[in-house]
C-alpha cells in the first residue's frame, strides 16, 4: 500500500512476473478484450432505437445507445452524407428514448454545465463568482461565472468546450488554484440542451 508503480513494477521485474511489462490499463479492468459495447450488449441485450439529426429527423437505427459516446463520428453507419456533406458527430444521447442524436462539428460545443455531487477544498462557495472550468485533464480551462443554484453548480462557459457529456468531471480554479469540482449532470448550448 505504500509502495508506488514504477517501484512495484521494478520489484515485479526483479521476481520475473510477466505483469512488470503489462501496459496500464485505460478501460474497465474486468473487460479484458477492451469491447466494451460487446460486454454490455451481452449482458443488457440490444437496445434498438433511432439515430436523428437536431430537427428529429430520422437518419437510421442503431442497436443500442450504450455503443455511442458523445463527439463520437465512426460507426454511425448512416449511409446518406449530411446535406453540407460535413462528418457527423453523436451529440445526445437519450438512453430512454433510445434516441442517438447526430450533428456537425460546432454542435458538440456547450457553454453551460451543471454539475451535481461537488467537492470543496475549502468552505463550500455560494452565490455567483468568476473562475476558470476544466473538464479534461490535459484540457485547457475555460473562462466562466460559476454560481451555485438548487444544489447544483452552473458553470456558464465564455467559449464553447466541445464532446462534454453527462458523468465528466469538472474542476472549478480560482486562478491556480483548484476550488473544487463536480459530476457533470447536464451539458447544453445556452440556446439549445445538446447532451
Amino acid at each position: 500500500g505504500d509502495s508506488l508503480k514504477p517501484e512495484v513494477r521494478a520489484e515485479a521485474a526483479e521476481l520475473g512476473l510477466a505483469v512488470a511489462d503489462k501496459p496500464d490499463s485505460n478501460d474497465i479492468c474486468f473487460i479484458p478484450d477492451g469491447d466494451t459495447a460487446g460486454f454490455l450488449a451481452e449482458n443488457l441485450g440490444d437496445a434498438p432505437g433511432a439515430i436523428v439529426d437536431a430537427d428529429g429527423h430520422r437518419l437510421g437505427e442503431h442497436q443500442g445507445t450504450f455503443r455511442f459516446t458523445i463527439g463520437q463520428r465512426k460507426g454511425l453507419n448512416l449511409g446518406i452524407p449530411a446535406v453540407d456533406g460535413r462528418p457527423r458527430y453523436v451529440i445526445g444521447l437519450d438512453p430512454a428514448a433510445r434516441q442517438v442524436m447526430v450533428g456537425s462539428a460546432a454542435d458538440l460545443a456547450v457553454d453551460e454545465l451543471k454539475g451535481i455531487r461537488s467537492t470543496w477544498t475549502g468552505a463550500p462557495r455560494n452565490g455567483r463568482w468568476r473562475g476558470k472550468v476544466q473538464v479534461r485533464a490535459h484540457g485547457a480551462a475555460c473562462d466562466a461565472w460559476i454560481s451555485t443554484e438548487d444544489d447544483q453548480i452552473v458553470m456558464r462557459l465564455d467559449e464553447g468546450y466541445r464532446g462534454v457529456a453527462p458523468g465528466q468531471y469538472a474542476v472549478y480554479y480560482e486562478g491556480d488554484r483548484v476550488v473544487g469540482s463536480s459530476v457533470i449532470s447536464a451539458a447544453a448550448r445556452r440556446s439549445t440542451k445538446v447532451a
